[in-house]
């Protein structure tokens, strides 16, 4: 008989609501969020792309730019956890630290695109040489020197980073209360 088994961001949720850790609980489900947002624009972008009709340039663009965005967001919670741990157990506290240091070159990519795209720090200035929202094979140029890469690898390292603290949030907020629910929901 087949099982439903939760996802594991489900079960990172569902654990730390379980044990109250209501501010931990807050940080998470904003990460994940933005994780599955992330892989919306990216899904969107993708489907588009494919069907290589130039009908679809706009909305193909807004979706890369929405996945910048969302990356962007991601990064940002992702460092916050890491700078205010003190919400999880220290376990999963340090994994989310060690997952900051090893993918903040990788979330500080998306800064300067994000900025472009919103017109942060004078970025649409008089002078912008506009060549703005140019994608070369899986790179989006938002304007001259600013660009970052749109592709299934960028997407993974996101959802990796998220799977993996949530992973570790199952484990140390683990209760038998989800061998009852996987049990209860054996079909």
């Amino acid at each position: 008989m087949p099982t439903i088994t939760l996802d594991l961001p489900t079960r990172a949720i569902l654990s730390l609501a379980h044990h109250n850790a209501q501010d931990a609980l807050k940080r998470f489900v904003l990460l994940n969020g933005d994780v599955e947002g992330a892989t919306l624009s990216f899904r969107l972008f993708e489907d588009l792309r494919q069907l290589r009709d130039p009908a679809h340039n706009t909305a193909i663009m807004y979706h890369a730019s929405c996945f910048i965005c969302a990356v962007r967001r991601v990064g940002r919670l992702l460092k916050s956890l890491s700078d205010n741990r003190t919400c999880f157990r220290d376990p999963v506290a340090e994994v989310v630290r060690l997952e900051w240091r090893k993918k903040r070159a990788f979330f500080e990519s998306f800064v300067d695109p994000r900025n472009a795209i919103e017109h942060i720090d004078n970025e649409a200035s008089d002078n912008t040489r506009w060549s703005f929202f140019n994608l070369h094979e899986e790179r989006l140029c938002v304007v001259d020197g600013v660009s970052v890469e749109i592709n299934q690898r960028s997407l993974d390292t996101i959802v990796s980073a998220r799977n993996v603290v949530a992973e570790s949030i199952a484990k140390e907020y683990h209760d038998a209360m989800f061998d009852f629910l996987e049990a209860a929901t054996s079909i």
